[in-house]
């Protein structure tokens, strides 16, 4: 049983962070009025930074009910550029549902839901930022959910999971061929062919990852203590 001053920082700890929620949820409503409204850009630009300014509030009120709280368990870090939203959506829902923290990284600013277990991080403009970004962020046991072959290779070597949105597994066994496959399909299209792009995202691809990413959460999430 833990001691009464503990629970007590974990009561405040918590309701810091249900108040941030509310706030985060009041001025993401407060944006979305502002654009239906047609208010001006230098006002939908406030509104965003009181979103922004929410956003970090969370953040910074999140990292200390879990320094209060004790937490060991992993965390999900997301290509969130080119991830299909029906993906993010299944994401945000497992983050609340295993209490896992579900970080989506962009080039832009991304709205997500309330909650201390989601969170985006908007990085500069530039091709391969999110990526750098995800591979400093990422440790050993984390999952990383992205298409792009190279940030899978490199997340990898950070000794992470590397999960792409249509349930197909990035491993060691299987990387140095992905690898070398871009490669020639780069060549390639550098001499005008034509190779095609990838097949239209389907309903048996988001199927196929929810049942994976099921089964990974429950291997690998920590115990509650």
């Amino acid at each position: 049983m833990q001691s009464a001053p503990r629970a007590i920082l974990r009561s405040d700890a918590q309701r810091k962070v249900a108040a941030a929620e509310k706030a985060l949820s009041e001025r993401q409503r407060e944006l979305q009025q502002a654009k239906a409204d047609g208010k001006s850009a230098k006002k939908i630009a406030g509104r965003r930074r009181k979103v922004d300014e929410a956003h970090t509030a969370l953040e910074k009120n999140s990292d200390g009910s879990n320094a209060v709280i004790g937490s060991d368990k992993m965390q999900v870090l997301v290509d969130a550029d080119a991830c299909p939203v029906v993906i993010k959506d299944m994401l945000f829902r497992a983050a609340r549902r295993a209490e896992v923290c579900v970080t989506l990284v962009a080039n832009r600013y991304l709205q997500t839901p309330p909650s201390p277990y989601i969170k985006s991080m908007q990085v500069p403009a530039g091709a391969d930022a999110a990526d750098i970004r995800i591979v400093e962020l990422a440790v050993a046991g984390d999952l990383v959910i992205t298409a792009d072959i190279p940030l899978a290779a490199a997340a990898l070597d950070k000794g992470a999971f590397v999960l792409d949105p249509r349930g197909s597994w990035f491993s060691r066994e299987n990387i140095e061929e992905r690898l070398t496959m871009r490669a020639v399909m780069d060549q390639l299209r550098s001499t005008g062919v034509d190779t095609g792009g990838p097949a239209p995202y389907s309903p048996r691809d988001s199927k196929t990852f929810a049942g994976q990413l099921d089964r990974f959460l429950a291997r690998h999430r920590a115990a509650p203590t």
